[in-house]
């Protein structure tokens, strides 16, 4: 297959990958997006693999590192700043504060992931050179048990922020501590029908 049939071939399944997932989200459906994004991958794959000639050259995949470099640089850095202005605006409210602690774990995950990424590729380059080095498989060990413990982590937390345990509740017309809430007791009126 020549790279001008495959990038013919890559436009018709990107416009119907993009009608099937608004026909989809307009119905309310939002686990077959996720399948037919998979098998539009897949299907790429398949026919990248069918290409004859040289689909990137090393100029393209430098250039492609360099701009993912910079994209994650500004991305984390736009991440830690949204975090910082909405804990300073969050006061009292509870959405802000979370929205916050999301974005601080959504910039935590993305660099331990490029992390992860960027040390996975470098045993990987290196274990092609020196299979048998003992470092290599040390370091290698290592990396994925950080990354383990950090997944481990990273659910336990979000399960933590996620429970509810930590917020005022409404009984008997009165805000009542539960758990160890961040937020100042509610302003508005608890009203004996009205649980939070």
């Amino acid at each position: 297959m020549t790279l001008k049939n495959y990038n013919r071939y890559r436009l018709i399944i990107i416009i119907l990958l993009a009608a099937l997932i608004s026909v989809f989200i307009g119905q309310g459906n939002y686990i077959l997006p996720i399948i037919i994004a998979v098998l539009a991958a897949l299907i790429l794959y398949n026919l990248r693999q069918h290409i004859d000639g040289v689909l990137a050259d090393e100029c393209d995949y430098a250039l492609a590192g360099k701009a993912a470099r910079y994209t994650l640089t500004a991305t984390s850095i736009a991440l830690m700043i949204a975090f910082f202005l909405l804990m300073q605006f969050a006061g009292g409210n509870t959405e802000l504060y979370n929205l916050a602690s999301i974005l601080s774990y959504l910039t935590c995950i993305i660099l331990l992931l490029n992390a992860a990424i960027f040390q996975f590729l470098k045993m990987k380059l290196a274990g092609k050179s020196a299979k048998e080095d003992k470092k290599i498989k040390a370091r290698s060990i290592l990396m994925y048990l950080l990354f383990a413990f950090f997944a481990a982590f990273l659910v336990v937390s979000s399960i933590r922020l996620f429970s509810g345990e930590d917020s005022w509740i409404c009984r008997d017309g009165q805000w009542i501590e539960h758990g160890h809430p961040s937020a100042p007791r509610p302003q508005t009126e608890c009203q004996k029908n009205y649980e939070e």
